[in-house]
């Protein structure tokens, strides 16, 4: 009754959808389908095959399937339709019809945690479906509940008291040796040469800082579940799926929880290999933005070595040292240009010298070049 107000929300006149949604006999799933692993309501009746998403939904006959298949591990349903489509011409819009080849991509999913080990039945009930030859009393159908009923039979044999911790230990140590091995890489990086008679300001990467954080337990993620997988094989795949969908027993809410997040970070790797991906982006500006400081004045590299920002000694207004107390908790020198550009060695490296050795140099080229 759900999947049927839905079709009336999509508005309307798809007689087709709202037929399939209104058939109680009809064959109900849920599956992730496109590459953001949106979820969508499978449901398969005499009339046709429809899919409802949380906005739209669309129907076809079953003469305008062309087939079902699987390919690696996703039921692939390709179909051929006549749609009518509204085309603005210089006359004012006029519909035309167009065939329409589609291929959807189905991972089947139990309690939207995806289960790829039933493709290959589901996909047996949408063929007999689509030649006319299913009934509950089938193969088919038979063969795809005991699959569903045997997902929760084989988590009960691998469910384990001592897995979630081995993981969540492994998953937060291997974290925070990340985090500390990252940092380090970066500000290697990020080191430059500094030439003679010449100083150099890098941003210095934290171990805390929030980017190293988020990429490092991300990895944390992917390499928890590889070891896990290589350990332990296909009993690792149906603890975390099992435990993800809160199969698992637990002593409190809070573990019960805990458990079943940890596992669904486990098996989110694709998600997590896109975040380290993203997060070590981000430390693109830091690696590539340098500051050098030499009696021609202050150069300033954004991104790459041929495109900086220049400033001469002569534009410059005011050297100053900032001392422990003065909004900083150690000494520091403040370069401040006409332009109102600013440099600072706080919270930055310095190559080259101290900070006092750079104040003097500083201030004698900036007196030379006036």
């Amino acid at each position: 009754m759900a999947i049927a107000g839905t079709a009336f929300r999509f508005g309307a006149a798809d007689e087709q959808l709202l037929a399939i949604a209104s058939d109680g006999a009809a064959v109900r799933a849920d599956a992730h389908t496109g590459p953001f692993r949106a979820l969508v309501h499978v449901l398969a009746a005499p009339a046709g095959f429809a899919l409802v998403g949380e906005r739209s939904g669309e129907a076809f006959a079953w003469s305008e399937v062309r087939s079902v298949t699987v390919s690696r591990g996703y039921v692939v349903v390709r179909t051929e339709a006549v749609r009518a489509t509204v085309v603005q011409t210089k006359h004012g819009p006029e519909v035309r019809r167009t065939v329409q080849q589609r291929a959807h991509a189905l991972r089947m999913t139990i309690d939207d945690v995806e289960e790829p080990d039933l493709s290959s039945t589901f996909a047996r009930v949408l063929d007999d479906m689509r030649r006319g030859a299913f009934t509950y009393h089938g193969t088919s159908w038979i063969e795809h509940a005991n699959a569903i009923e045997r997902l929760r039979d084989q988590f009960t044999d691998q469910d384990d008291v001592i897995l979630p911790f081995a993981a969540a230990a492994m998953w937060v140590m291997v974290g925070l040796l990340t985090m500390l091995v990252l940092a380090v890489i970066v500000n290697v990086v990020a080191a430059r040469s500094v030439p003679a008679g010449a100083f150099v300001l890098a941003q210095r990467i934290s171990p805390l800082d929030p980017r190293t954080i988020v990429a490092s337990f991300a990895f944390s993620a992917m390499a928890t579940t590889l070891v896990l997988r290589l350990a332990l094989g296909r009993q690792a795949v149906v603890w975390a799926r099992g435990a993800a969908r809160g199969w698992h027993a637990s002593h409190g809410r809070v573990r019960w929880l805990a458990t079943r997040q940890l596992a669904r970070i486990l098996l989110g790797t694709a998600s997590a290999a896109a975040i380290t991906l993203l997060a070590l982006l981000t430390f693109w500006l830091n690696v590539a933005n340098t500051v050098f400081i030499d009696q021609q004045g202050v150069r300033n590299e954004v991104l790459l070595p041929f495109i900086s920002i220049d400033e001469r000694w002569r534009d410059a207004r005011e050297i100053t040292r900032l001392e422990a107390g003065e909004a900083v908790d150690r000494l520091g020198v403040r370069i401040r240009f006409a332009d109102g550009r600013e440099v600072s060695t706080v919270g930055q490296q310095l190559g080259g010298g101290t900070e006092g050795q750079l104040f003097e140099h500083a201030n004698a080229w900036r007196t030379a070049a006036r």
